[in-house]
């Protein structure tokens, strides 16, 4: 929030959540109840959820025990992993592995807890003789950052995790359908309506400094979470709402900006000496290429950024409702197209975009498998991974519900007021439909044939 006088002003939720989740693999177990066991950090940016739900600003403690028993264990994982290079997951072997440890009431490893260090999926691999489907990307070793978080040891990129895939393929028939998979922050009608009568009323009385945001912030009340398409309790979901915020935060300047030359709107008004009225709405959506599809049918590769930002203009009525217009203010547009433009980058600067990307990415394979009907192709049945009933569930985080507000502020020519609100959203379904053949994809499929043969969960074939 910046220290001056302004006559400008923008409203958002202040939120954001945790976006990785370290298991305590010590005390996770498939146990017959389900998946379930210690998650060893839910704090994100110094902020957590409580179990209503609601934002707190206080940041956890560290259990240092747990933390000392993960670092022990991941010390002691497979030496392979340190090996960089093209990782594959079989997915017969994680089905069987999640199911022995079920039965057996035995701990998860943090080689299947964490899909063997991947940092991102690239390729589905259908493997009819073996009765086998295997997920592919770049993975090395690993390590844990200041934060508490499971990166690469290199690249510093978040590694996947098992419960954002089990939500994936148990969620696929809910993305097909309906509003999809999907999350939105936004103030409720009463809130917008009464922030926009106090501040009408500071801009009739031409009076306003930083010192009455509280006033405005509780005019606005808390803003309200809509999710859809994943359980509202699943880590999957903490992730679409982390990274909504997180966008919001950028755009407005309440966060400061990770990269150069990425200033926020309010930013972009202050050196134009500009106003903005309105309500601009963001959000982030899918951004793949076609799926690329080798000529016998058994390869498969996701490509693109993965993720790109649109924006819409519009207002709040009198009644609090916002009312869209259908074209895009030109400062929320710039911004948009210029994180679009440099999601990459800024996947590494904030590593919630690179958790989003990576969830979005097991929903589209997700769905291409079952679009593609490739499980069948493969003669393969993984219910304990694909099976809402699974016995074998994820573990339960608070439910995000309710967001406080926040204003940011910048010294600009006359009074306006900025309410800002958006979502996510996957339409993982959308991006399975859209598919070009490539015969150079034969070539990875003789790449895996040509590989030593193996039981195990995963295996690299270097660089």
């Amino acid at each position: 929030m910046l220290a001056r006088w302004s006559k400008c002003v923008a409203c958002l939720s202040a939120w954001a959540v945790a976006t990785v989740a370290l298991f305590s693999c010590s005390e996770v177990r498939a146990q017959g109840s389900g998946f379930q066991g210690g998650i060893f950090n839910r704090v994100v940016g110094g902020v957590w959820f409580n179990t209503q739900g609601v934002l707190s600003s206080a940041a956890q403690q560290i259990d240092q025990r747990q933390f000392q028993e993960l670092l022990q264990q991941l010390q002691q994982a497979d030496p392979d992993l340190t090996q960089p290079g093209l990782r594959f997951i079989s997915l017969k072997q994680l089905d069987q592995a999640l199911t022995a440890a079920r039965v057996n009431n035995q701990p998860i490893s943090p080689e299947l807890a964490f899909l063997g260090g991947i940092q991102r999926l690239e390729y589905v691999i259908v493997r009819p003789a073996e009765n086998d489907i295997l997920l592919a990307g770049y993975g090395e070793g690993w390590k844990i950052n200041d934060q508490g978080h499971i990166v690469g040891a290199t690249t510093g990129a978040p590694v996947l995790q098992l419960e954002d895939l089990l939500v994936a393929f148990r969620s696929v028939e809910a993305a097909r359908s309906g509003n999809g998979i999907s999350v939105s922050i936004d103030p409720t009608e009463n809130g917008a309506r009464q922030a926009q009568e106090l501040l009408s009323q500071l801009a009739a009385a031409r009076h306003f400094d930083p010192s009455l945001a509280p006033q405005i912030e509780q005019a606005m009340g808390p803003n309200v979470i809509t999710l859809t398409g994943v359980p509202a309790d699943s880590r999957y979901a903490q992730v679409l709402a982390a990274a909504d915020h997180k966008l919001k935060r950028l755009s407005m300047g309440l966060d400061p900006a990770p990269l150069r030359n990425f200033p926020s709107i309010l930013d972009m008004l202050a050196r134009n000496d500009a106003t903005m009225n309105g309500a601009p709405r963001f959000w982030m959506e899918c951004n793949y290429q076609p799926v690329a599809r080798s000529e016998n049918g058994l390869v498969w590769q996701i490509r693109g950024s993965g993720i790109k930002t649109l924006t819409e203009d519009g207002f709040f009525d009198k009644h609090g409702v916002r009312q869209a217009t259908g074209r895009a203010n030109t400062f929320a547009e710039t911004w948009a197209e210029n994180m679009t433009k440099r999601f990459d980058e800024l996947a590494k600067a904030e590593p919630v975009f690179a958790e989003l990307r990576n969830v979005m990415d097991m929903s589209v394979i997700a769905a291409l498998i079952a679009q593609e009907n490739l499980l069948a192709t493969a003669q393969l049945e993984i219910g304990t991974i694909v099976q809402a009933e699974s016995p074998v569930t994820t573990p339960s985080w608070p439910e995000p519900k309710f967001v406080p507000a926040q204003c940011s502020y910048v010294a600009v020519r006359g009074f306006n007021n900025v309410f800002v609100s958006g979502g996510v959203l996957v339409d993982s379904w959308r991006v399975a439909e859209t598919i070009e053949t490539v015969p150079a994809l034969g070539q990875v499929h003789e790449l895996v044939n040509n590989a030593p043969q193996t039981d195990r969960l995963w295996w690299t074939i270097p660089k």
